[in-house]
């Protein structure tokens, strides 16, 4: 083991070392939490945490509210209001209800395995699986709903899922790349595969040591107050093409601007469209960036005047896929 990472897998898990050594001990609520906080890390920024309400658990971030059923099989429920929903089933650990850890993480213990449903700051879900010993199943399916018209795309450069409204025309949200950590703090192989409305998570755990925690972790980009866009690379590059070239100011190359728009469910699209009307020239001006650098744009509406529309340029992994 080399410095770098003997300092890693220190840093990952210092405050549990009962559970990388005794693996006949069960694990707690507690500790179940623990080790995926420490597994995550601090790149994945800071839990703001469920509290209890009468039918399981709520929690807010920006504007999105959460909330989770506690009994087995209620849904991860991300709500924006009037706005749509996405919704993500957990998988069948074999566990009852589930309690909430002390940093607000909601756990659902099972006899092999573990579900934890994180909240974060930045509006994230991370839904990660703790796998405990090496009785555990290496595949773990999370069932998904999205508002209608909306699809699953994947991601080949970074193994992450796109949430596309129909056509591909424009990415709303996303489930960030897989990632899989052993007691030691190693990378294991991880990947996602789709099946129906399903998201499968499979972890390759030979040579791995217990307890291994794995995680897909969910951004839906649209809340009770604003929603963010990104339209495809080919979208920007080819269908906005007209819309450039008609930059005249007059009613007609407007109102084909925000036609763009339309290919966005509702009532996201019409918000949209709304947005890209009013400050037309800006949105091209940003269009035509985006083109010349081979990226993709991208627009924040919000539901409530007097918000102006924010305009801008994508290029991250998300973008460079599509």
């Amino acid at each position: 083991m080399t410095i770098g990472s003997a300092i890693a897998a220190a840093t990952i898990w210092p405050a549990v070392p009962a559970l990388a050594h005794d693996r006949s001990a069960p694990a707690t609520v507690e500790q179940t939490a623990a080790l995926v906080r420490q597994a995550s890390g601090v790149k994945s920024g800071p839990i703001t945490g469920f509290t209890t309400a009468r039918d399981g658990f709520t929690g807010s971030a920006g504007d999105k509210m959460v909330s989770i059923g506690g009994v087995a099989g209620s849904p991860v429920v991300i709500s924006a209001g009037g706005n749509g929903a996405v919704k993500l089933r957990l998988p069948d650990v074999g566990g009852g209800s589930s309690t909430a850890a002390a940093d607000g993480t909601v756990v659902r213990q099972g006899p092999n395995a573990s579900t934890s449903v994180v909240l974060r700051t930045d509006g994230s879900v991370q839904a990660a699986v703790t796998l405990h010993n090496r009785s555990a199943p290496t595949q773990y399916a999370f069932g998904l709903e999205l508002p209608e018209g909306m699809v699953l795309t994947a991601n080949e450069i970074d193994g992450s899922l796109n949430i596309m409204s129909a056509g591909s025309a424009a990415l709303i949200g996303n489930v960030r790349a897989p990632w899989a950590r052993d007691a030691s703090g190693r990378s294991l192989r991880t990947w996602y595969t789709l099946s129906g409305d399903s998201i499968v998570q499979h972890i390759d755990t030979a040579g791995a040591a217990f307890p291994v925690v794995a995680d897909p972790d969910m951004v839906w980009n649209c809340g009770w107050t604003s929603c963010n866009a990104t339209f495809s690379r080919w979208y920007t590059a080819n269908v906005l093409q007209p819309t450039v070239a008609g930059a005249g100011g007059s009613v007609v190359s407007i109102l084909a601007g925000a036609a763009m728009c339309l290919k966005i469910p509702q009532p996201y699209g019409g918000l949209c469209a709304a947005a890209v009307a009013v400050l037309y020239f800006d949105a091209v001006l940003n269009i035509n960036k985006a083109k010349a650098q081979g990226q993709c744009f991208t627009v924040r509406f919000h539901y409530l005047p007097p918000g102006d529309p924010d305009f801008g340029v994508n290029s991250d992994s998300h973008c460079k896929n599509s």
